[in-house]
């Protein structure tokens, strides 16, 4: 990762457990170059509560709402179309909570981002 061209740089993250962080190392290396800002989810952790991505992106709607108005910003989503939905329904409410847009607009915003990336 090139840290000189790089701005901030948030993942976002789920599996069930550390068990299955099957990146936890690569993550966690690139954590200590502060290149990357990982929020890690862990949906089936035992003693822990269940907590999905979209959960971690509405708790920091506000920073994501900054972050996805910059127009340098890229967003990407991996995973299944259910998290994908989960995700992205999650982005338009940190829009229309933190950014004062209507639906409408924060479901065109994300889709813009999604066509120039």
């Amino acid at each position: 990762v090139d840290t000189d061209k790089a701005g901030k740089c948030l993942l976002y993250f789920g599996c069930r457990s550390t068990d299955d962080h099957i990146y936890n190392s690569t993550i966690t290396k690139w954590e200590k170059s502060n290149v990357l800002e990982p929020n890690i989810a862990f949906s089936r952790e035992p003693s822990t509560p269940k907590a999905y991505v979209q959960d971690l992106i509405e708790q920091s709607s506000k920073n994501i709402c900054q972050l996805l108005l910059q127009p340098e910003t890229c967003y990407y989503i991996c995973g299944d179309a259910r998290v994908a939905d989960f995700c992205f329904e999650a982005c338009v409410k940190a829009l229309r909570a933190h950014g004062n847009m209507s639906r409408v607009a924060a479901v065109q915003h994300i889709k813009q981002m999604r066509a120039q990336n």
